[in-house]
């Protein structure tokens, strides 16, 4: 991932400086060696310089593991809720329809703690456009940050109706999360597809608040269902004999690098949800995601 900027000198000649942050898989080797740029020359790494750099490596993916097995507690946690009456909507006051339905947590992980002080009071303090893509989505998101609600070293929404429950947060360590509850006869794979642009859409957002487009997201998604609605055929439409096929089912770790590769990492996540869904994938989200990244 580049971060390039260009500098004019009043003669009319300038320069470009392209950023390049450090690699999430690093050290990388030529042959027996790893080198480093130390100026303009690229020399080996010492033994010392190759132990700390897999040592901080080693800290780092044990830290993204860590904050994994965190959300997928979270996951199960709120799906048990729901399938025990007890989980609440903070509107109504009221429990959750647990009928029949499902629900859907997803976590983007910072690849390195973003370690955001007074988050809060940051993403609040002036009124300005929150990340909203008019996607149509079982999802809400805030149009402007003052109606993010305060956390702990957080921010956070919570939107929705009787039969569908949504709640957005952002973590001052750089973990992202999205947990939908919804309560219907028939679901559709492009539903949780458009969350996915959305979390995609809201991770740029948080790169280029805090300056750091390096920055590297892991994306986990884990879906839990209740009673068995049905998904669409072939054709678009609903049979009632035709359900999900499981009663949990997740979504395998992917990396979400530079918004250059969006498009193609969408595309096969949509592809591994139709086919978790045990569906026929039509022709997908048709994004046009140049406008997409004006709405961050």
């Amino acid at each position: 991932m580049l971060e390039v900027r260009g500098i004019e000198f009043v003669d009319g000649n300038g320069v470009i400086i392209l950023r390049i942050g450090s690699s999430p898989s690093a050290p990388h080797g030529v042959g027996p060696n790893a080198y480093v740029r130390r100026g303009s020359n690229s020399e080996p790494l010492t033994m010392r310089d190759m132990q700390s750099m897999f040592y901080e490596r080693r800290t780092r993916l044990e830290r993204i593991s860590q904050l994994a097995r965190d959300q997928s507690i979270r996951a199960d946690a709120i799906a048990n809720n729901w399938r025990s009456g007890l989980l609440i909507h903070t509107d109504s006051n009221q429990a959750v329809d647990n009928s029949t339905g499902l629900a859907f947590h997803l976590s983007l992980i910072s690849s390195e703690d973003l370690g955001i002080d007074n988050l809060p009071d940051l993403i609040r303090a002036k009124r300005q456009k929150s990340p909203a893509p008019n996607l149509n989505s079982i999802v809400d998101f805030p149009s402007w940050t003052d109606q993010w609600k305060r956390g702990y070293r957080s921010i956070s929404r919570t939107s929705g109706y009787s039969r569908n429950l949504s709640n957005i947060e952002i973590s001052a360590v750089g973990v992202i999360t999205i947990s939908n509850v919804n309560v219907d006869n028939k679901f559709h794979p492009a539903w949780y597809s458009k969350i996915i642009v959305q979390a995609f859409l809201l991770a740029e957002w948080l790169r280029r608040w805090r300056g750091r487009p390096d920055i590297e997201f892991i994306l986990h998604g884990k879906f839990e269902k209740v009673g068995d609605p049905p998904i669409p055929s072939h054709n678009g439409t609903y049979e009632t004999w035709i359900s999900i096929p499981w009663q949990s089912a997740s979504i395998d770790p992917y990396s979400i690098a530079s918004r250059a590769g969006f498009p193609t990492a969408h595309d096969v996540i949509e592809r591994e949800i139709w086919n978790l869904f045990a569906a026929e994938r039509d022709s997908g989200l048709v994004l046009k995601w140049d406008e997409l990244f004006e709405s961050v």
